[in-house]
């Protein structure tokens, strides 16, 4: 090891990390907020509890012990350990520590946790007649894109006027790790852009904005508009359409991918159109699969249906 950190050096080392993943890696912010949430978590426990560091294996025992007496689901305590391992990864590569005090720490085993998804009716209830102003129909177009094409709120709020091609109904996004990736405008988004489009171009022509802004989404003064506005707009629409539980962009990117699944599109095509790096992410919405083709089976197989018999034998009396 080169150095021998002290508290404020470790915080200033982890100060490094996350502007690594924000400058280099180029994580979105969301990301990058969370990792030094996370890390935080960690180097206070570490000056609160007089620890060295690097940690030794009785100092990273008591760290993961002090996760799980905080009653934190085992969900929330891998994603802290991922942070800290990237952390201790990064040191590693920078030849600050000859080892790393938490490769061998495995994950807490969880569940398969099926993420939350909006029904077809529910998505219409949110959807359905937009108003004639601006705002409505900007919101329309909103929640009809991020509908369509599954993209992160990071990715769509990122969209420029440039990045769309109507003619041959998709955008152009920048996904995680600064992976450029296209996604697909279905003809209601397309139309609900088209409509947006021709309100935008008014809106900054009246306010002598029209060179100025490229952004896609923007709000009634012609500035870009943030990822929180556009969590804000998703979460009233719900709220509006009765939807009686938390709904965010990224509820409508899990619709997007289990309604691609139930309609019968393979996982691998999925995983291109979310922008899954590894499949195992997409795995998750396995379950939609699992549904339909037990459906299938049910409907198709002569031992499928609840009688026992299949459908062309239904009825008859030998």
């Amino acid at each position: 090891m080169k150095v021998v950190p002290s508290d404020q050096t470790m915080k200033q080392l982890a100060g490094d990390f996350t502007d690594y993943l924000a400058a280099v890696r180029r994580l979105s912010s969301h990301t990058v907020t969370a990792y030094t949430r996370d890390l935080k978590v960690f180097t206070d426990f570490m000056e609160s509890e007089d620890l060295p560091f690097p940690p030794d294996r009785r100092a990273v025992r008591a760290y993961i012990s002090s996760l799980n007496r905080k009653g934190l689901e085992k969900r929330s305590v891998n994603r802290n350990l991922a942070a800290v391992r990237g952390f201790f990864r990064y040191l590693r590569r920078r030849e600050l520590l000859q080892t790393d005090p938490f490769e061998e720490v495995e994950n807490l085993k969880e569940g398969r946790r099926i993420p939350a998804f909006l029904r077809i009716e529910e998505l219409e209830a949110m959807m359905e007649s937009p108003g004639t102003d601006f705002s409505s129909r900007r919101n329309h177009m909103i929640l009809e894109l991020l509908y369509s094409t599954g993209c992160r709120v990071g990715e769509a709020s990122g969209i420029s006027i440039d990045d769309i091609d109507l003619r041959a109904g998709r955008i152009r996004v920048m996904g995680k790790g600064s992976k450029e990736r296209f996604v697909y405008l279905g003809e209601p988004a397309r139309q609900s852009v088209r409509d947006y489009l021709g309100m935008r171009r008014a809106l900054l022509e009246r306010l002598g904005k029209i060179d100025g802004e490229n952004s896609l989404f923007v709000n009634k003064r012609g500035g870009a508009l943030s990822d929180r506005s556009i969590r804000n707009i998703v979460k009233a629409a719900a709220a509006g359409a009765g939807v009686d539980r938390k709904v965010s962009p990224h509820t409508l990117r899990h619709s997007f991918a289990t309604h691609l699944v139930e309609g019968g599109a393979g996982i691998r095509s999925v995983q291109e159109l979310l922008g899954h790096s590894s499949l195992r992410a997409t795995q998750v919405y396995t379950h939609a699969e699992l549904d339909r083709l037990r459906k299938v089976h049910a409907g198709a197989h002569p031992h499928g249906s609840k009688t026992g018999l299949g459908k062309k034998d239904e009825g008859k009396d030998d």
